[in-house]
């Protein structure tokens, strides 16, 4: 055994010797003949290429080679026949290492085995009309599909520049290689390769205006490479490998068959952040992304298939999985957010995979808002050219959490709830022509709401918002305030489309009945509308608050009006029916109709709502039959004190038709009445009333003034201020009959000439109203006139008014005088100090 152990040593001794000798001998072969060899090899070399290739030496590497034989090729340069045209270098390096069969190297047509590179540069180049510096080789006589001719078992690039830049395409790679190291085994029917590398991507870039992806991150990976020569197809199964440090499992095949270019890529990463997203996309995607935040890793996987020749855009779909994280959305965040999504550049397959065929889909997303929890089981954006949002979204929330969710100061909550189901679709940038639309409802339940600019409280507030496209819907709602229940239904044709857009053309045509109004709960709405600034959020909510203001602001309201009760003060009315408009310029009172003390009123006219103390207002009026006792109550003696509740009585029916000034309580300002009064009086009566007492005091002492009964009185009255001009006018009462006529003052300046026949009307009291106008003056007329003293009490006294006139233009005419008179004395007297 022994002995056998030393005889086998010999022999490979022996073996070992013969072959250092043989290799020593080739690399003494080489050494001698390196100048004859590299001519050779150049001029192998160039015979098959359509350009240049130089090498300035050529030395053997005998520890780079051993145990075969290797050369290193020193500053080597390969340019194809059009260099000077686009001035790039197929290849230039500084040192390349190649290990050849050494039987290969003496007969001049080298075989290589493996390969190094090292401080080069590679630059594949393409112009737009699709010449390749490429081309340099010539094709093989049996065309594409071979084998390869030399069949490297080994590559390896140190510190070399690859560049791939493509024209036509307007794509261009720029990888800087620190290392390579790539291991081949061939086999009949395929090889198949080990490939590490360690790269900084100076640029990844598929199409130039949208820039690189992965741009000046560090590749680091390990890779198997599968490539079968039957069906040309190169396969990568999914190894994960390391961009800037981020952890990513990639895959794919490409095919390189002489008719087929496909190529499939996978792309997934099990935890990613989204700082780390926008460092690996481009930054146009970056751009678009920024205003967005998610803060903790989520799970992402992309697939993309296209073909690598030809102008073909290649199917892209991504998708994520996002879980309980924090999402800020232009600045404002939504907390627990869970949801998938994904992405797709082709929505209808066959049309091109541009951003006007892709979709960007959200699952089963919840997130929770400032406290308001919400649900949408798939939301899209579609056409990201012009990208519209759509979806549907589900909610129940407090009211309470919207005041602080908006920052809103026009509506306070302070009680009830909301729920919300709503299919909302919308473009999210304004050069969409899509219309925004709306589908769904919002109800709210006990909601207990503050109407700030009206200072208004709305208590057990219930009702449901309908959206239909672009219209929306008051159903069933019921308000109550402190003294009043209000039904209110409505409608706002296109309001989805002109709230942002153009609130002034809004119209809310709305219906509200109610068993009881109090109106001094709603004065408020006769004076301007208290313009509230409010501490609005930066956001979408807060935004629609905001512009929630500027509608109630600049919007119309068309407002039918029923109640069966109608309560202001003393004024009570049933039967109620108001049709008004209100705009921002004030309140058009179309038509009002009501009953009122056994009559009935209809009123129309406007009321502007632009000052901020007062506002001016028009009123026509309508009475019929109304008892005028309960009518000067409720209007409280209409701001006067002559002539109040407790002194008259009868039938009014008038046409009013006056203009005036109201302020910001709604009560009238004293003294802005301007306008006339007809009116009739039936079956009238004085009661009590002073001036009239007087009357009688004085001249008629055995008659009873104190209750005092009037035939049918009518007449029109011109109201200017505080003064009532009365036409001239007969009135036949129970005590005596009079013409009057003049001014009546309801501060100062009364002004009434009395012609009061002396004649008792209760003789006449049988005779026909005709016969008793005829027989009015006969006998002794006693003429008196009704003026008020200095201190503003009505005084009255014999005489005509127009003598009363005259008296006083006589007195200013003589005051006129002394006054003239005196200003003579007085300057005769300085003349008379000067001389």
């Amino acid at each position: 055994m022994n002995r056998f152990v030393k005889v086998s040593l010999i022999v490979i001794g022996v073996f070992t010797v013969l072959i250092l000798i043989m290799w020593l001998g080739v690399a003494a072969y080489v050494t001698i003949n390196k100048r004859e060899i590299l001519e050779k090899v150049t001029l192998e070399i160039n015979k098959d290429i359509r350009g240049h290739l130089t090498i300035e030496s050529m030395e053997p590497s005998l520890i780079q080679g051993f145990p075969g034989v290797a050369v290193s090729l020193k500053n080597v340069l390969l340019r194809d026949s059009l260099y000077k045209e686009h001035k790039h270098d197929l290849l230039r390096a500084r040192q390349i290492y190649v290990a050849v069969n050494s039987f290969s190297l003496i007969s001049g047509k080298p075989t290589f085995q493996w390969m190094s590179v090292e401080d080069a540069e590679i630059y594949l180049y393409t112009d737009s009309l699709g010449y390749k510096n490429t081309e340099i080789f010539k094709p093989s006589a049996k065309g594409g599909g071979g084998k390869p001719k030399n069949k490297f078992n080994r590559i390896e690039l140190r510190n070399v520049k690859f560049v791939y830049d493509n024209r036509s395409k307007d794509k261009f790679f720029d990888f800087s290689i620190r290392d390579f190291k790539g291991k081949i085994k061939y086999y009949p029917n395929d090889w198949k390769a080990k490939v590490k590398i360690n790269t900084m991507v100076r640029s990844l870039t598929f199409k130039t205006s949208k820039g690189s992806f992965i741009k000046e991150q560090l590749l680091q990976a390990e890779l198997d490479l599968n490539y079968n020569h039957v069906n040309h197809i190169l396969s990568i199964p999914s190894k994960r490998v390391h961009i800037g440090g981020q952890a990513i499992d990639l895959g794919g095949d490409f095919s390189f068959a002489p008719n087929n270019s496909d190529f499939s890529l996978n792309i997934k990463a099990q935890s990613i952040t989204y700082e780390k997203v926008l460092l690996l996309v481009t930054p146009q995607i970056a751009n678009a992304l920024k205003r967005y935040k998610i803060e903790k890793p989520f799970l992402a996987a992309a697939s993309i298939r296209g073909k690598s020749k030809g102008a073909d855009t290649p199917l892209v779909n991504v998708s994520w999985a996002v879980k309980n994280s924090r999402i800020t959305l232009t600045g404002e965040p939504l907390e627990n957010c869970t949801f998938t999504g994904s992405y797709s550049n082709e929505v209808i397959k066959g049309k091109p995979r541009l951003d006007p065929n892709s979709i960007i889909v959200l699952r089963n997303f919840v997130a929770n808002w400032r406290g308001i929890p919400f649900r949408s089981d798939s939301l899209k954006i579609i056409n990201l050219k012009f990208p519209v949002l759509q979806g549907r979204f589900v909610s129940n929330f407090k009211l309470r959490q919207l005041n602080e969710a908006s920052g809103s100061e026009t509506f306070l909550a302070k009680g009830g709830s909301a729920s919300i189901n709503l299919f909302y679709k919308a473009p999210l940038n304004s050069n969409s022509v899509i219309e925004p639309f709306i589908a769904g409802t919002v109800t709210i339940k006990n909601g207990e709401l503050n109407y700030v600019p009206r200072a208004l409280l709305f208590k057990n507030v219930n009702g449901q918002l309908n959206f239909q496209g672009q219209d929306l819907y008051l159903k069933d709602f019921v308000v109550q305030t402190a003294f009043s229940k209000l039904y209110m239904r409505g409608a706002v044709k296109n309001f989805v489309n002109f709230y942002y857009t153009d609130p002034q053309r809004i119209i809310l045509d709305w219906n509200i009945s109610s068993p009881q109004i109090d109106l001094k709960e709603f004065l408020a709405f006769l004076a301007a509308r208290r313009q509230v600034k409010g501490n609005y959020r930066k956001n979408k909510i807060g935004r629609l608050f905001r512009q929630l203001n500027n509608v109630l602001d600049e919007a119309s309201v068309h407002l039918e009006l029923k109640s069966d009760k109608l309560r202001y003060k003393r004024f009570a009315a049933t039967n109620t029916h108001a049709n008004l408009n209100l705009n921002q310029d004030g309140i058009t009172i179309k038509d009002v109709s009501l009953r009122h003390a056994g009559g009935e009123l209809n009123i129309s006219g406007d009321i502007a709502q632009k000052a901020t103390s007062t506002n001016p207002f028009r009123v026509i009026s309508r009475l019929r039959n109304v008892d005028i006792q309960h009518l000067f109550y409720a209007f409280e003696d209409f701001g006067q004190q002559s002539i109040t509740s407790k002194n008259i009585k009868g039938k009014f029916s008038a046409l009013v038709n006056v203009k005036g000034l109201m302020n910001q309580s709604g009560t009238i300002v004293p003294r802005s009445f301007t306008g006339k009064v007809d009116f009739k009086l039936k079956n009238g009566a004085l009661i009590g009333y002073a001036p009239m007492k007087k009357v009688g005091k004085i001249a008629f002492p055995n008659r009873d003034f104190s209750n005092i009964t009037i035939n049918d009185l009518s007449n029109t009255l011109i109201v200017k201020g505080d003064k009532i001009e009365i036409p001239k006018m007969t009135v036949m009462t129970s005590v005596l009959n009079m013409i009057v006529e003049g001014t009546y003052g309801i501060g100062k300046g009364t002004n009434i000439g009395l012609q009061i026949p002396i004649r008792n009307p209760e003789r006449d009291k049988d005779l026909p109203d005709s016969l008793k106008q005829k027989r009015i003056t006969r006998g002794i007329v006693l003429n008196l006139t009704a003026t008020d003293d200095e201190n503003g009490n009505l005084r009255v006294k014999l005489g005509k008014k127009d003598d009363d006139e005259k008296e006083k233009e006589s007195e200013k005419a003589k005051n006129k005088a002394e006054a003239r008179e005196s200003r003579r004395e007085k300057k005769a007297a300085q003349d008379s100090l000067k001389r």
